[in-house]
C-alpha cells in the first residue's frame, strides 16, 4: 500500500520500480535524464516522454517555479488505486504555479486514465484574454483521480468533468482552493461534475466563482454544480462564498455537512432541478446537517438570496443549520420546498416522499420558509425550528394546503406583522391561529439569544481572504469552515468553544502572504481537548477496532463531558463500518480516554476509504481539535 492520511493530507509512497521525474524551470534542462533534483528536464512534453502507463509513475515540478505551458492531453494511468500516476511537487517554497494563459491547464485524454493524483500544484488562467480554456478538464471514462492542496483559478471551468465518453468514478477533491472562474460569453463554473459516480469535496475553497472580469452574474454559474447524472456526493467541511449564482448545486443528493456558505445569490439546491437537466428518478436521499447559511445577494437584477431550495425527495433530513442574516431586498426564503420545473423528465420527480426540517435556526432572513404546491407531498415534518427576527412579513407561506405535512413546537417572531405572518393556501393567519391548527406547541416569542450579534466579520475581518490561501505549507485551521460554524452558531446556541483568531489585516487585497499560524487566544485555563488520527488494515471478514485517543492538554478540576458522533467521508457506514455516537465523560484529575469504532472486512478490490471522529462540543474544556481522521487500509 502506497496511499496513505497522515494528519489529514494524502501521501502517495511510489512502488517498486516506478519512475520518479523531476522538472523544473529554474533548474532544468530536457538533456537530462530527470531522475534526480540535481538533474530535472526542463518541459512538461520531456517529463512526459519519460513516464509510464500502468506503472505508478511520479512527475514532480519543483516548487517556487513557474511553468508558461500546458500539460495538455494526459493519457497516463496508475498502476492501481494503491498506487496512482501523482503529479506533484518537489523543494520548498510556493506551490509550482502552472501559469497556462488561453489554454487547458490538464485534459484526460479521450479515451479517459484511472488512477491520477494531482497534488500541491497552482493552476492559473491569468492573462488569458478573450479565450475560454478550462482548468483540470475531462471528457468521461475516468477512475480514481485525487486532485488535493491544489489551487485553479481563473479560468472558464476551473475543474470540469463532463461525460461525454461515458461516466467516470470516484473523484476526489480535497483541501484545494478554486476561485474565480470567469466566462462572457458561455457558462463558468468552479467545479462542474456531470456523470460522475462518488464524488467527494472536503475542506476546500470555493470563492466567487461564474463572474468578474466583465462577467456578470448569471443564475447559471455556480462555485459548484453536480448534476443529477451523478451519484455519491459527499460535501463536508468546504466554504462557498461569494458564488455567481449557488454555493452548490447537489442535485443528487447526498451528504453535505459542516460547510460554510457566504453571500451566495443561492446557499445550496439539494435534489432540485431547475431549467433542463435530468432528475434523479425516483428522488435523493442524504442529510443537510451542521451548516451556516451566511448572508446572501441578488443574482444581478433577479431576486434571490434562498439559503436552501429542495424538491424531488425520497428520504432527507436538514437538520442544525444555522440561516443567518439574508438578502434585505426580495421576500425569498431562507428554506424553500419547491416543485421541479423545466426539467427533460419531469414525470420521474417524486416531489417530497420523506423530508425532516428539524433543530434548524433562521435569524434575520426575509422570510422563514415556504413551501410550493402543485406536487406531490406525503411526509414533511418540520420541527422544533427557530424563525427568529425574520424582516419581511410572512414567515411562513404555505401553498402546500398541508396536506402530507407535519408541524411542532417550532419558535416565531416577525417584529413587522403580528396579524397574518403565516400564510396558508390564501389565508392569512397569526402565530396562535397558526399553532391551534397546524403547528402544535408553536410559539409567538422572541428568544433570548446569547450572542446573535456575531458575523463572519467579527470573526475574522479578512476570513476569505486568508482562506483563499491555505495551502499544505501554511494550513492554518482558524480559516477553514468548522471553526466559523461553531463560533457563529455558539451564538445562538450557547456552545461555541471557539475564540476568534486575532490577525493583522493584509495591507493589499491580492496576494496576501501565508499566514504563520498564531494559536488563538482563548483568555482561559481550561484544558484542550484532542483527539488523534487512526488508521488499520481492512481485513477479509469480520469486524476489527479502530481505538481514538481523546485527550485533555492538563487535568480538570471539575468533570469534563463531550459529545462525539462518527461521521463518514468515503467509507460508507453499515457497510464498511459501525456509526456510533455519544457523550464521553473525563472524572476530575483524568486526561485521556478512548473511544473504539469497529470496522468491517471484505474482500472486494477498492480505494483506501475514511471516515471520522467528529467532536461536537464540549462543557468544562475547549475544542483544539474536534476531528480524528479514521483510514480504512485496504489490504485486497
Amino acid at each position: 500500500m502506497s496511499v496513505s492520511i497522515v494528519n489529514g493530507w494524502t501521501e502517495i509512497t511510489p512502488p517498486a520500480g516506478a519512475k520518479t521525474i523531476y522538472v523544473s524551470t529554474s533548474s532544468g534542462s530536457d538533456s537530462n535524464n530527470g531522475s534526480s533534483p540535481s538533474s530535472p528536464v526542463m518541459s512538461f512534453a520531456r517529463a512526459k516522454k519519460l513516464m509510464r502507463s500502468g506503472a505508478g509513475d511520479q512527475l514532480l515540478l519543483k516548487r517556487g517555479d513557474t511553468f508558461r505551458e500546458s500539460f495538455g492531453y494526459w493519457d497516463i494511468s496508475g498502476k492501481d488505486a494503491s498506487n496512482p500516476t501523482l503529479i506533484g511537487a518537489y523543494g520548498s517554497g510556493n506551490r509550482p504555479l502552472v501559469a497556462t494563459g488561453s489554454k487547458n491547464g490538464f485534459n484526460t485524454a479521450f479515451a479517459g486514465v484511472h488512477d491520477v493524483a494531482i497534488i500541491g500544484l497552482n493552476f492559473s488562467a491569468a492573462g488569458r484574454g478573450s479565450a475560454v480554456p478550462d482548468g483540470i478538464i475531462s471528457t468521461g471514462k475516468v477512475t480514481n483521480f485525487l486532485i488535493e492542496d491544489t489551487k485553479v483559478e481563473g479560468y472558464r471551468n476551473n475543474i470540469d468533468f463532463e461525460s461525454f465518453l461515458g461516466p467516470s468514478y470516484n473523484l476526489k477533491v480535497r483541501r484545494s482552493v478554486v476561485v474565480d472562474a470567469w466566462s462572457r460569453g458561455s457558462h463558468s463554473q468552479g467545479i462542474y461534475a456531470d456523470g460522475v459516480h462518488g464524488v467527494l469535496l472536503e475542506g476546500n475553497v470555493f470563492d466567487h466563482n461564474g463572474w468578474g472580469n466583465g462577467a456578470g452574474q448569471t443564475m447559471f454559474n455556480h462555485n459548484a454544480y453536480i448534476t443529477a447524472k451523478s451519484s455519491g456526493l459527499t460535501a463536508i467541511d468546504n466554504i462557498f462564498a461569494n458564488a455567481s449564482s449557488h454555493g452548490l448545486q447537489a442535485r443528487p443528493g447526498g451528504t453535505v455537512t459542516g460547510n460554510a456558505f457566504i453571500n451566495n445569490g443561492v446557499g445550496l439546491s439539494y435534489g432540485l432541478v431547475n431549467g433542463s437537466g435530468v432528475v434523479t428518478p425516483g428522488g435523493v436521499t442524504g442529510i443537510v446537517a451542521n451548516n451556516i447559511f451566511y448572508g446572501g445577494h441578488n443574482i444581478g437584477a433577479a431576486p434571490a438570496g434562498v439559503g436552501i431550495e429542495t424538491s424531488n425527495i425520497k428520504s432527507a433530513t436538514i437538520t442544525d443549520n444555522l440561516f443567518q442574516i439574508g438578502v434585505t431586498t426580495t421576500p425569498n426564503p431562507a428554506i424553500a420546498v419547491s416543485n421541479i420545473n423545466g426539467t427533460t423528465n419531469r414525470a420521474s420527480a417524486v416531489g417530497i416522499q420523506s423530508l425532516n426540517i428539524t433543530n434548524n435556526t433562521v435569524y434575520g432572513w426575509n422570510q422563514g420558509i415556504a413551501v410550493g404546491g402543485g406536487f406531490t407531498i406525503k411526509n414533511l415534518q418540520i420541527r422544533g425550528n427557530d424563525f427568529q427576527n425574520i424582516k419581511h412579513f410572512q414567515v411562513v407561506t404555505n401553498y402546500g394546503l398541508m396536506s402530507g405535512q407535519s408541524w411542532s413546537g417550532n419558535r416565531y417572531n416577525v417584529p413587522r406583522n403580528k396579524t397574518g405572518p403565516v400564510i396558508v393556501g390564501n389565508k392569512y393567519l397569526t402565530i396562535d391561529n397558526w399553532s391551534r391548527s397546524y403547528d402544535s406547541g408553536a410559539q409567538d416569542v422572541a428568544v433570548a439569544y446569547p450572542d446573535k450579534n456575531r458575523s463572519v466579520n467579527s470573526y475574522a475581518g479578512d476570513y476569505l481572504a486568508r482562506a483563499r490561501n491555505l495551502s499544505k505549507a501554511g494550513w492554518d485551521t482558524r480559516y477553514t469552515s468548522a471553526p466559523l460554524i461553531s463560533y457563529l452558531k455558539g451564538g445562538f446556541r450557547g456552545s461555541s468553544t471557539v475564540t476568534p483568531p486575532v490577525v493583522t489585516p493584509p495591507t493589499s487585497p491580492s496576494p496576501i502572504p501565508t499566514p504563520t499560524p498564531v494559536p488563538p487566544t482563548t483568555g482561559s485555563t481550561s484544558p484542550a481537548v484532542t483527539v488523534n488520527d487512526v488508521s488499520a488494515t481492512e481485513g477479509r471478514s469480520g469486524v476489527k477496532n479502530l481505538t481514538f485517543t481523546v485527550s485533555l492538554t492538563k487535568a480538570a478540576a471539575k468533570q469534563v463531558s463531550i459529545k462525539w458522533e462518527t461521521k463518514g467521508a468515503t467509507a460508507v457506514v453499515g457497510k464498511d463500518y459501525v456509526g456510533g455516537n455519544g457523550t464521553l465523560y473525563f472524572a476530575a484529575g483524568q486526561t485521556s480516554k478512548t473511544i473504539t469504532v469497529q470496522i468491517k472486512g471484505d474482500t472486494l478490490r477498492e480505494s483506501s476509504e475514511t471516515f471520522s471522529l467528529n467532536l461536537l462540543s464540549v462543557v468544562n474544556a475547549t475544542l483544539a481539535d474536534n476531528k480524528g481522521l479514521a483510514t480504512i487500509v485496504n489490504d485486497d
